[in-house]
């Protein structure tokens, strides 16, 4: 008897690998962590492998059309006939920054442009010191850090501040020369560098910079933070698969895993159609 059952348990074992399948994505940084621990509990669940690598929106598309990952997470705007937009995840972008003692700084679209092209260049300019009367603000040089890598949050920042800063003369992209500043890889990395760096400022998503300071945004009359639901900043990013895809029935099995076992509004995200 015990050996009818060892024989069936290992019959079923192989079945299950047979049947087992493995998925590989690339893509956006702001919600990477999540995404591979999403990716863990897949497996764990189902026997089934995801690997999810954050290099970067415009890694993960490229990856996706030189068919060399199943799929990618993306938060650039672009339009491919050949690719499946699946809506996923928004996520504010914070203009974060560390300032002792200062935890509650307004900036305008105009003032960040300036920042970050290198018009404004101390803390106690006093553009920024007009808009903000009470603070106490250090006679210190703005560090600023940006993205390196094709990134959607690049992408997204650099068309709002197109479109609602009268200084912005660099281009909306996803790759910028911002010929100044200290370039770093993936939101996370931005968030870290600000933590550990006084008198630093630069953008990310929110999920990763919840627990630093976040520039509060004036923008059309109104004064509101990444955490406020009328924030104007926002990443929206998408599934992308190939419509013919061999996997597509797979993909979209890890997309309906993610949806029943992740509430984004835990991190300040949330889903969107």
């Amino acid at each position: 008897m015990l050996r009818k059952i060892v024989k069936f348990s290992f019959i079923f074992l192989c079945i299950n690998l047979l049947n087992a399948y493995e998925l590989k994505g690339y893509g956006a940084t702001f919600a990477g962590d999540k995404v591979v621990e999403l990716s863990n509990l897949y497996k764990l669940k189902t026997k089934n492998e995801i690997s999810y690598f954050p290099i970067g929106s415009s890694g993960g598309i490229k990856q996706v059309l030189l068919n060399k990952a199943d799929f990618a997470i993306v938060d650039i705007a672009f339009k491919d006939d050949s690719l499946e937009f699946i809506p996923f995840i928004k996520s504010p972008i914070s203009i974060s920054y560390n300032l002792p003692n200062i935890s509650n700084l307004v900036l305008t679209p105009n003032l960040i442009s300036k920042i970050f092209i290198g018009k404004i260049k101390f803390w106690n300019d006093k553009e920024i010191a007009l808009l903000n009367p009470n603070l106490n603000l250090p006679n210190e040089k703005i560090i600023f850090f940006h993205r390196y890598d094709g990134s959607g949050t690049t992408f997204t920042i650099s068309s709002f501040l197109k479109n609602n800063s009268d200084f912005w003369n660099l281009q909306n992209s996803e790759f910028i020369n911002f010929k100044l500043g200290i370039g770093k890889k993936g939101n996370k990395e931005i968030a870290l560098f600000i933590k550990q760096t006084p008198y630093s400022i630069g953008y990310a998503s929110y999920y990763y910079t919840r627990n630093l300071n976040s520039v509060y945004l004036q923008y059309k009359g109104t004064i509101s933070h990444p955490k406020d639901d009328n924030y104007p900043l926002q990443n929206y990013s998408y599934f992308i698969y190939k419509k013919d895809s061999s996997k597509k029935e797979n993909i979209e099995k890890f997309i309906k895993f993610i949806k029943q076992n992740y509430n984004p509004k835990d991190d300040k995200l949330s889903y969107f159609d």
